[in-house]
């Protein structure tokens, strides 16, 4: 009887357990928590991350959870468009949107009669060597397997382990996400793909035509701080940001010429969370050819803001995601204080950016520090006596969520270990099958990680000149060669 024990019962964990029994294997699962749950957000697949959904179950059904996403562009605070909508060129799913209760339930309910989950177990101690079969424990009890998955996150213990090299770092940005139930979603634009061409070439610093005033100054009848920065401002890219609990040394990432973005945004070509896709028609979900609300994304100075329409039963009562993104370290404050602190930032942006965090409770409210792995493990499989490890998903490659593509890579790792363990007995082929999925993964998360690093120059540009050489960038890329950008880090199939 082939065993394994998978540490971390998230996305990545749950999938490979499941796939795991899928295989033969008897698994058991470890989580420090008290009990599996999901947070109370979304998750955007790209077509990579469906084909490796299917390839780990094929009768999971996830089409009737995920939510097909029309183009919905990309646009400066003033709402002039810096990639505007359009139809989706070639074949392929379109990128699709998944509530994350819908996922987990889904992934809970693949998992058979093969699985063990066990809660409330804290892995302190991981063991491996040449002559004894790995072994995870938590100080009371000892578990040993033929295989040990590491999908314990950012902070694996199992990585620390085998890679103790590979570091969690700040990426520079804090994030925030939320659901809004649709019962409580406000009327939203609605728009069609426009024929027009975007907008003229102002720079995100710029005065917002109609305003009168300039993009740094203090919100009037705020009550902003004299650090603190208006959405949009001229603050340089390498300029420390007040107010923020960043060192003193310690500087915002981002360009700092703006030529740079000669190279950096047009191989990036991404137009957000759900946009750049190569599919075939425009998707088809709540919102269709236009008649309602299609999201997007907009992008001011080191501001982001994104937002995603859910599918009408998503989690049994759809709604719209949102994710919003600002250079800085994460705030200590309360979920209150951090939702008013977002609700001026985001002042004077286009609609919907104010109608959606204005209609956001505290409680819906999910803070986070963004962080990546530097540098990446040396190896994401290790042999272990007659079995080995295998590190997957944020253990193996967490990275900002600038290209959306950290669900997505997990369900990769997921499947291609599936396909490797299937046929697989303990003993050397086990260890082989091990290093072959080392080989197989971490080229493929390199491209992706050096791919998202370039976004993340566009993502958290800063400074007039940066600003102004980033939307000129985006403003002037053909649809056709937009399309084909993302194909390196899209186009995955699972192995044979």
């Amino acid at each position: 009887m082939r065993t394994a024990v998978v540490v971390g019962a998230g996305m990545s964990g749950l999938a490979a357990a499941g796939a795991l029994s899928r295989a033969g294997w008897h698994v058991t699962v470890l989580e420090r928590s008290e009990r599996v749950a999901p947070p109370p957000t979304a998750v955007v697949l790209w077509p990579n991350g469906q084909r490796a959904l299917a390839a780990l179950d094929p009768d999971g059904g996830w089409s009737a959870i995920a939510s097909p996403l029309p183009d919905g562009g990309v646009r400066r605070p003033d709402g002039q468009w810096l990639v505007a909508p359009r139809a989706r060129a070639g074949t392929g799913p379109a990128p699709a949107a998944v509530h994350l209760e819908d996922l987990y339930d889904a992934l809970i309910a693949g998992l058979g009669d093969r699985v063990e989950i066990r809660t409330g177990f804290d892995v302190t101690t991981v063991l491996t060597g040449p002559a004894r079969r790995p072994a995870a424990g938590d100080g009371t009890t000892l578990i040993e397997a033929d295989l040990l998955v590491g999908a314990d996150g950012i902070d694996s213990r199992v990585r620390a382990t085998l890679a103790p090299e590979s570091i969690a770092q700040g990426a520079g940005l804090a994030a925030w996400q939320a659901v809004i139930p649709a019962f409580r979603v406000p009327d939203l634009p609605t728009r069609s793909v426009p024929r027009a061409t975007p907008g003229p070439r102002r720079g995100a610093g710029d005065v917002v035509p109609g305003s009168r005033r300039g993009a740094g100054d203090v919100v009037p009848g705020s009550r902003r701080g004299a650090g603190d920065v208006v959405p949009g401002s001229r603050r340089g890219a390498g300029d420390v940001v007040p107010g923020s609990r960043r060192g003193a040394d310690d500087v915002v990432s981002g360009p700092r010429r703006g030529a740079d973005f000669a190279a950096v945004a047009p191989r990036a070509g991404w137009g957000g969370a759900f946009s750049g896709s190569r599919s075939g028609s425009v998707a088809r979900s709540g919102a269709e050819s236009g008649a309602g609300f299609v999201g997007g994304e907009t992008l001011g100075s080191g501001y982001r803001f994104v937002a995603v329409p859910l599918g009408e039963h998503a989690a049994g009562r759809g709604g719209v995601y949102w994710v919003a993104t600002a250079a800085g370290a994460p705030r200590p404050e309360s979920p209150d204080t951090q939702l008013a602190l977002l609700r001026r930032w985001f002042a004077g942006w286009h609609e919907p950016v104010g109608a959606l965090l204005a209609a956001t409770r505290p409680e819906d409210l999910v803070p986070q520090g963004v962080r990546e792995l530097r540098p990446l493990p040396r190896a994401y499989g290790y042999r272990s006596g007659p079995g080995g490890v295998v590190l997957i998903g944020d253990a193996a490659h967490a990275m900002p969520h600038h290209l959306g593509q950290g669900a997505c890579l997990a369900f990769e790792d997921a499947a291609t270990l599936r396909t490797l363990m299937a046929d697989i007995p303990a003993g050397d082929g086990l260890g082989e099958a091990v290093e072959t999925y080392s080989r197989l993964r971490r080229p493929r998360t390199t491209t992706v990680v050096r791919e998202n690093r370039r976004m993340s120059a566009v993502v958290q540009a800063r400074g007039r000149l940066a600003l102004r050489a980033r939307d000129a960038a985006l403003s002037h890329m053909r649809p056709r060669f937009l399309g084909r950008t993302l194909d390196p880090v899209t186009d995955w199939a699972p192995p044979e």
